[in-house]
């Protein structure tokens, strides 16, 4: 990896842990911190698709958020195909994470 590719990772790496921390702040604001998962995509405008999509897939799969579907109410696994049908919501770890009894690397709050 040349000089030039180590600062592209780092400001992308930067941009992840500041997207992730985004996330979580904002849907900590949301009365009962639920919200359609598109509905969310759309208040980051400035953020590329597949870029909220990465965040939303790692902050599901550590558990700090938590997506159903919205017909069923049922917990359901991340499908980025699925935006509009899914329901996404902060869990008591993504709480936790917010006020600082647990650390994560790869979220700045």
């Amino acid at each position: 990896m040349n000089n030039r590719e180590k600062i592209q990772n780092k400001i992308e790496t930067g941009n992840f842990m500041h997207q992730n921390g985004s996330v979580l702040r904002t849907l900590n604001i949301i009365p009962d911190s639920k919200c359609r998962l598109s509905s969310l995509e759309y208040s980051f405008k400035g953020i590329d698709h597949y870029e909220f999509m990465d965040s939303i897939k790692y902050l599901d799969s550590s558990g700090y958020v938590e997506l159903t579907d919205i017909e069923s109410s049922k917990k359901i696994d991340f499908k980025s195909d699925r935006l509009e049908s899914t329901e996404i919501s902060l869990t008591a770890k993504g709480i936790k994470v917010l006020r600082g009894v647990i650390t994560d690397d790869c979220i700045d709050v």
